[in-house]
């Protein structure tokens, strides 16, 4: 048989005795529900290392299944009535799936995915509603539209659930006033928006399929005065499921695309802001070092000799500087991209300030140091200049080191002073405590002996269990 969806496959379903083709509904859920906590545990707000890295070597936990449903109505040579459905559950498993699925077979007798049985469950609750409207002439419709409701009413479960197991923890990541727009961040975004416009599709077919449905079945009970009550009763309760769907599912799409233009607008006013400096330096320095180096050479080309050489030495050096410092940027990049994987944006803040304190404050010391180095070898003496240059890099430099080194030894006499006072102190206390319960014996072993002898011998020992 043929594989149909839409509102087109459902009407086959009343149109013909026999139809040639099932009428398909696709939809997503979670693998394992609420129930089966082995297989199944809500995000929290922070982020876990082992989930980061299992995302950059491109192995994410596979927790999603997709749902196929087929549904067929026959109506036999004898009159009697018959409906088929068929549910499937499909999931890309992964080795701790498999072995989460293996222990809880070992626990409960009931298989894992119990998605089936939720829609089952919902299908019966609706019996009672919609077997006062079924007759003879429509039950074709009447358990169609039964159908549509009970999935549409699942799907709605699961929005509620995905919104605040899977949206709301990861909204700090792509939040525009907290977090900035790095290739890992695109590249989650992107994944969620693509699920959002899959869940979407779904959520459409099923609304629209059910509201003409609505309108197929209004038209049927114009001659039933009691089943039309019922099903105005109803109708109101149907439409408002299928706008809260449609609400739900365009607020996922509008948040998701207000968050990226934001983080798109940000990204590009940083951008600007750093071609803006570039742009000033390059205006400056350019013809300042065109013009230098025009008249620097103060004869032709051919006449250079020697100089020549030294010329592109010069020119070779400035090079590779200009190389060192890229590679510096892009390091920095890489650095600053993976630190915002296990950190947010507001705890990275203060960190990379202190980090840009710290930097301006070396950078100060450092070019003081050349400055008055190269200035006194200048204008002085160029031993004085260069010995002043060694000896400060080597203050700069050891300085820090030499304190480093000296305060490991200082923390580590102190945790051990500390410690070696904490045991006199509880030492005495114990003794104090002894005391108390024996004013006139002395502490010790008669001590020990008598409170041990207070004990039967075949008293139970007490154990002391440890619950993993």
């Amino acid at each position: 048989m043929r594989h149909g969806t839409g509102f087109k496959s459902v009407a086959s379903q009343w149109m013909q005795d026999c139809p040639d083709e099932l009428c398909v509904l696709r939809s997503y859920d979670f693998a394992a529900p609420r129930s089966a906590g082995d297989l199944w545990e809500p995000a929290k707000p922070r982020r876990k290392v082992s989930r980061i890295f299992k995302e950059m070597l491109r192995d994410p936990e596979k927790q999603w299944a997709q749902i196929m449903r087929r549904i067929t109505t026959r109506k036999e040579k004898d009159g009697s009535l018959h409906v088929y459905i068929s549910c499937k559950t499909m999931v890309r498993t992964s080795r701790k799936f498999l072995k989460a699925l293996k222990r809880t077979k070992t626990k409960q007798t009931t298989f894992p995915f119990v998605l089936t049985a939720v829609f089952v469950e919902e299908l019966q609750k609706l019996e009672s509603i919609y077997c006062k409207m079924r007759y003879e002439s429509n039950w074709e419709k009447l358990f169609l539209l039964q159908y549509q409701h009970a999935n549409l009413v699942v799907f709605s479960n699961f929005l509620e659930v995905f919104r605040n197991d899977y949206v709301e923890p990861r909204r700090p990541d792509f939040d525009p006033r907290s977090s900035k727009l790095r290739n890992w961040v695109l590249e989650e975004m992107a994944r969620d928006s693509y699920q959002y416009r899959q869940l979407t599709n779904i959520g459409n077919e099923m609304t629209d399929t059910l509201e003409s449905l609505m309108d197929i079945v209004k038209s049927s009970l114009h001659d039933h005065t009691t089943s039309m009550v019922h099903f105005l009763a109803l109708e109101p309760v149907l439409r408002g499921c299928c706008k809260d769907i449609r609400a739900r599912l365009s607020r996922l799409t509008d948040e998701m695309d207000s968050s990226l233009r934001f983080l798109e607008l940000a990204r590009t006013m940083r951008q600007s802001n750093n071609v803006q400096v570039l742009t000033i330096l390059a205006a400056f320095f350019l013809p300042l070092s065109l013009a230098a180096g025009v008249l620097s050479m103060q004869s032709r080309l051919k006449n250079l000799g020697v100089l020549l050489y030294d010329f592109f030495g010069v020119v070779c050096l400035l090079v590779w500087f200009a190389m060192a410092v890229i590679l510096t940027l892009v390091c920095w990049g890489f650095i600053q991209e993976t630190a915002s994987r296990f950190m947010t944006e507001r705890l990275l803040r203060p960190i990379w300030k202190a980090l840009g304190i710290l930097a301006g404050l070396g950078s100060l010391t450092f070019g003081a140091l050349i400055i008055s180095s190269f200035l006194v070898g200048m204008f002085k003496d160029v031993v004085l200049g260069a010995k002043i240059l060694g000896y400060g890099f080597a203050v700069a430099i050891g300085g820090p080191l030499a304190c480093i080194f000296l305060w490991l030894p200082l923390v580590m006499v102190y945790e051990g002073c500390k410690g070696f006072v904490s045991m006199i102190s509880s030492r005495k206390w114990k003794i104090s405590k002894e005391r108390q319960k024996d004013p006139e014996g002395e502490p010790g072993q008669g001590t020990e002996e008598q409170s041990a002898s207070e004990v039967p011998p075949n008293a139970p020992k007490a154990v002391e269990q440890k619950v993993k």
